[in-house]
């Protein structure tokens, strides 16, 4: 067998593109809200009501996102020199930067390489939605250095001051906070923020009465009201990238 393929100056194989982004990168991070700001967002993913992410509505970062999407689109899909950004085996490793199809939409997200349970899968975050996945090799390419100058556009939230009725959150307590979230523009005010992770209370403005997600979640029997607990024992750091988003992209 061959040895190895050697490593260029900028961690990247012999043979690929010169501009495509190897290992040891990373993507920037975007400004995060200070406590006590109120920001608009949209809720991009939701896990639990405890881990959630948000994108916020800043003008131009979403017009940003609108561009480097199409942008995406029409280099993977169309440029003649996209299969030069074939992703060599050597890079399949946790924290590679990378672009990836996805499956329900078909098309290209920038994401990094989260874990890598075989030969054969490697699971992944997209990082400008926050939704994770587990996708074959070969629906990975190396991502162009032109894209990652946009900072990844999904911030980790949490609901503030509330806590599970149940021991622990319910398939239907996230199922009742998509449908108060899933692509509506909502003000956040920002409680606290620790690890990068935002302690929100979110507000539909969208409707003749505000409504007020937080206190709905409760009243609905979904949570309890339970001060925010910032012990860092119970709140591990975020990943070193932040975890489906306002249509039409990845939910």
């Amino acid at each position: 067998s061959f040895p190895d393929p050697p490593v260029g100056p900028a961690s990247l194989p012999w043979g690929v593109p010169m501009d495509a982004c190897g290992g040891g990168v990373c993507y920037k991070r975007p400004a995060i809200p200070m406590s006590g700001e109120y920001v608009e967002l949209y809720v991009s993913n939701v896990t639990t009501p405890s881990d959630i992410s948000v994108q916020l509505r800043r003008r131009d970062k979403c017009r940003g996102l609108n561009q480097l999407m199409d942008q995406l689109e029409e280099f993977y899909f169309n440029h003649p020199e996209r299969d030069k950004y074939k992703m060599p085996e050597c890079l399949l490793t946790i924290g590679q930067m990378c672009v990836a199809l996805y499956p329900e939409d078909n098309n290209w997200h920038r994401v990094v390489i989260t874990a890598v349970p075989n030969v054969n899968f490697v699971e992944v975050l997209y990082v400008d939605y926050g939704n994770m996945g587990v996708i074959q090799n070969n629906s990975l390419k190396l991502l162009k250095s032109c894209f990652q100058r946009l900072p990844l556009q999904a911030v980790n939230a949490r609901l503030a001051n509330i806590a599970p009725a149940m021991s622990k959150w319910t398939p239907e307590s996230r199922n009742y906070l998509l449908s108060l979230v899933t692509d509506r523009p909502l003000v956040a005010c920002v409680n606290a923020v620790y690890n990068e992770v935002l302690s929100i209370c979110l507000t539909d403005t969208c409707t003749e009465i505000d409504i007020h997600i937080n206190d709905l979640m409760v009243s609905k029997c979904h949570a309890v009201f339970s001060a925010d607990n910032l012990n860092p024992s119970l709140n591990p750091q975020p990943p070193p990238v932040p975890l489906t988003p306002p249509h039409p992209h990845p939910h």
